[in-house]
């Protein structure tokens, strides 16, 4: 990463470490939703687990949503410069 002579980040660098961010919130909030959805389908008996493949696909939600979490924790380098 580019820092300028004083150690900080530069303006570029921030401005990329902010779309990871909101990439990863987007991400986050897409994967939430999908999990919300699939809870409230099985509370409803309308999630059908014919195949592994169900049980594949929440295991990818669920991950999804923890390396969108641990990407969030970048705003503390966009505070800090």
């Amino acid at each position: 990463m580019s820092t300028s002579d004083d150690g900080l980040f530069s303006f570029h660098t921030r401005l990329g470490l902010v779309f990871a961010v909101e990439a990863s919130f987007l991400s986050a909030l897409a994967a939430t939703s999908v999990l919300i959805y699939i809870a409230y389908s099985t509370i409803m008996r309308r999630w059908k687990t014919e195949t592994e493949i169900h049980f594949y696909f929440v295991n990818l939600m669920i991950f999804d949503l923890i390396m969108a979490i641990g990407s969030l924790l970048d705003i503390k380098w966009i505070k800090e410069a």
